[in-house]
């Protein structure tokens, strides 16, 4: 009980955060490639992989980069405990041509989010994981902090394979990735 109401404070105090970090130039798959060696070996421990798809020259996003690390980690842990023994935790990044953005998805081998739950995910408090501790604020912390960066979070459909997380992100410039 103690680490649940620890994880709660934790996740009330960075929802009620009026800002993170500076807001600039975010190379993801830097963050992306943190985010992975910070959680391959949890993962592990748990019989789940972990798989970077990472394109590349993709251009710096304009991001707190503590807040998309926040994300990213929300997600994955998210996507681990959705995923069955031996499934399997995908982070992709892309570039959407012409549109300006950076996409960030992240992909596990679960059951997939029921149908009838898909608009409610991203309410503060709404968990189906109640059991085994969930508070209910990761994902709605997710989107809250994707929206102050001017970027956006939706669940993609998956015909009922998995669930996949769509982060997009403006792009900060022209530059890319060497």
């Amino acid at each position: 009980h103690v680490r649940r109401l620890g994880a709660i404070t934790g996740d009330l105090l960075r929802f009620a955060r009026d800002e993170t970090d500076a807001v600039g130039p975010v190379q993801v798959n830097e963050v992306v490639a943190r985010v992975a060696r910070l959680l391959d070996r949890l993962l592990a421990a748990e019989g789940v992989g972990l798989e970077l798809r990472r394109a590349e020259k993709l251009p710096p996003v304009l991001a707190s980069g503590t807040a998309v690390e926040t994300i990213l980690v929300n997600l994955v842990l998210n996507a681990q405990q959705a995923s069955p023994p031996e499934g399997v935790v995908t982070i992709e990044t892309r570039s959407r041509e012409g549109s300006g953005e950076v996409e960030v998805v992240v992909r596990d081998t679960g059951p997939g989010v029921p149908e009838e739950l898909r608009h409610r995910i991203f309410e503060p408090f709404f968990t189906t994981k109640a059991d085994s501790g969930g508070t209910g604020l990761g994902l709605a912390v997710c989107r809250t902090l994707m929206e102050r960066q001017g970027g956006t979070i939706h669940l993609a459909r998956t015909n009922g394979v998995g669930a996949a997380f769509v982060l997009s992100f403006p792009v900060a410039s022209g530059r890319t990735d060497e």
